[in-house]
């Protein structure tokens, strides 16, 4: 379980270290028991003890300031990957070392880009009307309930692209249209109350299919999610917004928020998607088939805390304070 040699001790390993030392722990003791070499130990252990002993200087820098100023300029613009930089710049190092001088720089963060939909005039305008209808709004989003389909990959989920981004630049985002396939697709919905079940749909439901599993899943749970005078979200979608779908849910007496188009980043639901996409393929977590992938789609649904969906659920003022301030335009969330 060693580490490779040359590898810097990290806050972590060097707490780690002291406390064992406290307790009485041989330096090899240590080494094996956090995975470091006998002599990476020694050092830490004989520095802290000398603190103004001499150290030994590193190797000769292989990067030149001009270089070093280059690679943080190449990377800036508009943010790349570290191959690229390297082929824009014709460097002849290693990844590893064009990776610490954008580690070294403090202005510098490695990101996952955020997929977000387009927002045209129009848009931005009827999502800040929609912030100054509910900016009063604070115990009233308890009576929410919030739904949300959602697309799971066997092979991995989307958006994993990752750049440099330079902090004092505005961080760049992906577009993302409201269609595509998938390989499996959930409904579920949540309010400051607790959840509904999870369940599957297909991929291009139409109205119909859409009420039959709202009257199966949203239904026997609508009055503990709702309380009294709730509300339910679901977005524009074609099946959600028919005038079939919005009759029969008049006559279940169930009303609907008039949701302002093109705007995930203001449904708390979202989050607990990314949360669920933690855990479903969080440490490289792969499914062999798709049973395998529902299961643990459904379980991490099952385990979500209540304590998580009321802070989601309390989020929406500070979501519309900034929506206000963002003038109808994306919000962080």
């Amino acid at each position: 379980m060693k580490m490779p040699k040359g590898k810097i001790l990290n806050d972590e390993e060097k707490g780690q270290i002291k406390a064992y030392k406290t307790m009485g722990w041989s330096n090899r003791k240590i080494a094996l028991q956090i995975g470091r070499s006998s002599n990476c130990v020694n050092n830490f252990v004989n520095e802290e003890k000398n603190p103004t002993r001499k150290k030994t200087p590193g190797p000769k820098n292989k990067l030149s300031l001009r270089q070093k100023s280059m690679i943080l300029r190449e990377s800036s613009k508009n943010g790349s990957s570290i191959a690229n930089i390297k082929s824009q710049l014709q460097l002849n190092v290693s990844r590893e070392t064009v990776r610490r001088v954008l580690k070294s720089s403090p202005n510098m963060n490695y990101v996952k880009l955020a997929r977000t939909p387009p927002l045209n005039p129009l848009s931005k305008s009827k999502r800040l009307t929609f912030a100054r209808i509910h900016q009063t709004w604070n115990q009233e989003w308890q009576n929410v309930v919030w739904s949300d389909e959602k697309k799971w990959n066997l092979d991995g989920p989307d958006s994993c692209a990752r750049i440099w981004h330079d902090n004092r630049r505005k961080k760049p985002v992906l577009m993302k249209r409201h269609t595509g396939g998938g390989s499996l697709m959930v409904w579920g919905a949540f309010s400051f109350h607790g959840k509904s079940n999870l369940t599957t749909i297909t991929t291009s439901q139409n109205s119909a299919e859409y009420q039959s599993h709202l009257r199966d899943t949203l239904l026997p749970v609508w009055q503990e999610l709702s309380r009294e005078n709730g509300i339910l979200m679901q977005d524009n979608a074609r099946c959600h917004v028919s005038r079939d779908s919005m009759d029969w849910l008049r006559t279940q007496n169930i009303p609907t928020m008039n949701w302002p188009p093109y705007s995930p980043d203001l449904n708390p639901i979202e989050n607990i998607w990314g949360i669920l996409s933690n855990k479903v393929y969080g440490q490289g977590k792969q499914y062999k088939s798709i049973a395998e992938l529902k299961a643990a789609v459904f379980l991490a649904w099952d385990e979500l805390d209540l304590n998580l969906l009321q802070t989601l659920s309390m989020s929406m003022p500070k979501r519309i304070f900034e929506l206000i301030l963002a003038q109808g335009g994306h919000i962080k969330y």
